[in-house]
């Protein structure tokens, strides 16, 4: 699932974080005027991640973390090979 201001990333490999280990972020863009075209760079585009239990995947699917307040969250740069 993808839309310009983000995406719904299934990780290859869980990540621990916290202790509970997370297969699904939603990233979305952290600066106004990038879009997902820009993780074809070599440089990537900066983004948030907000890690998704399996119990909100529904919500996931929709790119909505409205119900996050606290928790697995991660900031970097997202990059296409």
């Amino acid at each position: 699932m993808a839309s310009d201001r983000g995406l719904l990333l299934h990780a290859q490999s869980a990540s621990t974080i916290g202790g509970k280990k997370y297969e699904r972020f939603v990233c979305e863009m952290r600066h106004e005027g990038t879009s997902l075209i820009n993780a074809l760079e070599p440089e990537g585009v900066p983004c948030n991640g907000t890690a998704i239990p399996g119990s909100r995947l529904k919500e996931a699917k929709q790119l909505d973390v409205s119900w996050w307040r606290g928790g697995g969250a991660v900031i970097g740069n997202l990059k296409i090979f």
